[in-house]
């Protein structure tokens, strides 16, 4: 028998984001996959209600492994902090959700020197890229090209999915979801339309506009509008968004909004998923889009901007749909100073989404709750099962980076 491949993995595994859920599905993946040797650095001892306790053991035991030298070491990590080791091969993995990656040298106040702080020199350090879209592909080749840095290997993944909990199933009769509840009286049943959405508060998940679409797109008496985010100012948020778009629409009622703002198990999010009847993103850019992937494995309906990774998943309007886009240059700020004036992202047509929202809506009084069969099947390329496919022949085909291999 061949020895081990030893594996070191590094990623925020222990954070509630986005980027933490993904890395964690990933070393779930790995470690069901044999003749692997996975040490696994960054988790900071935290739990959070993301994390089961099986999953924190597993976690645990890979942590506590002994040092070594490692063949390959796995980051996923913003790549200014990606560490290549000269002893092993090293892989980072990717995702970016615009045109073009940051290519400056950033100085963020944190002592280290301002060299490090740029994406593109540090991607370039690395032996293989792996990344979750063609988009995303394009954009690292694009960047680093175009400031004279030379390209590594570059292989498309998945984020994958447990398909015994991402599966379609009937909505539950009540939404009872923990979060903060705004304009709401009692539970909500199932005869209520429900639009929902997955994202933060910032400038390219957009949900100021989400809200806006929403409160003019269906009858409010029949309508609910369902977020989940992961900012804590979210009631406060809500509140002014709600008043100004009161004063905006004066004298039309307003549907209920509840907030979910507390972090939720894998199989809570499917179960609130499965809550709603059409979920709709106003993101400007995704590298991929796990919550858009996650709606469509349900058999959601999903409306969303044509751009960026979502027109490589959802590929034919059996699938979802696709409203127009108008670019718009990025907005930088110092809170994310990786975002620069110099990158596009798109945002949706809101007079398009509406009425896509409405058309949902009428099959809905017509027909009630739907399963799309056609959305879901298209998730099925990103199951555990064909995620481990890939990982073995990408990991099969790395040679040595050491004499003593």
């Amino acid at each position: 028998m061949n020895n081990p491949i030893k594996i070191d993995f590094v990623a925020p595994i222990s954070q509630t984001f986005g980027v933490s859920i993904c890395s964690r599905r990933i070393l779930s993946s790995l470690s069901n996959i044999e003749n692997l040797d996975i040490k696994v650095f960054g988790f900071d001892g935290n739990l959070n209600n993301t994390i089961s306790s099986d999953e924190a053991a597993s976690i645990m035991r890979m942590i506590n492994k002994p040092d070594r030298i490692p063949d390959i070491t796995i980051q996923y990590v913003l790549p200014p902090m990606f560490t290549p080791r000269t002893d092993a091969y090293n892989i980072g993995i990717v995702t970016w959700e615009t045109n073009k990656l940051p290519f400056m040298d950033l100085d963020i106040g944190n002592g280290i020197h301002p060299a490090i702080n740029n994406w593109c020199k540090q991607i370039s350090k690395m032996n293989e890229i792996w990344t979750f879209s063609e988009y995303c592909k394009n954009a690292i080749e694009t960047s680093l090209k175009s400031v004279g840095l030379p390209v590594p290997k570059i292989e498309i993944i998945f984020p994958p999915l447990d398909t015994n909990i991402w599966k379609p199933s009937v909505k539950e009769s009540d939404l009872s979801v923990i979060g903060v509840t705004h304009g709401l009286d009692g539970p909500v049943k199932q005869k209520k339309f429900i639009i929902g959405t997955v994202g933060e508060w910032n400038d390219r998940k957009d949900l100021e506009s989400f809200i806006a679409i929403c409160m003019v797109s269906v009858d409010p008496r029949d309508c609910v509008i369902v977020m989940k985010t992961r900012n804590h100012i979210t009631g406060e948020k809500v509140n002014d968004l709600v008043r100004e778009q009161k004063e905006k629409i004066a004298g039309i009622p307003v549907p209920p909004i509840i907030v979910i703002d507390s972090d939720l198990s894998e199989e809570d999010m499917a179960k609130l998923y499965r809550h709603f009847d059409v979920y709709v993103s106003t993101s400007k850019g995704e590298g991929f889009n796990m919550p858009l992937v996650e709606a469509m494995s349900l058999g959601k309906k999903v409306i969303v901007g044509n751009h960026s990774a979502h027109s490589e998943i959802v590929s034919n309007s059996r699938e979802g749909t696709l409203v127009s886009c108008t670019p718009e240059l990025v907005r930088t700020s110092k809170k994310n100073p990786w975002f620069q004036p110099y990158q596009v992202w798109h945002k949706p047509n809101e007079i398009e989404t509406v009425k896509e929202i409405q058309n949902t809506y009428i099959e809905w009084k017509k027909n009630g709750p739907k399963i799309n069969e056609a959305a879901h099947k298209a998730t099925l390329k990103f199951s555990e099962t064909k995620f481990r496919e890939k990982i073995r022949g990408l990991l099969s085909s790395i040679k040595p980076v050491r004499m003593d291999k």
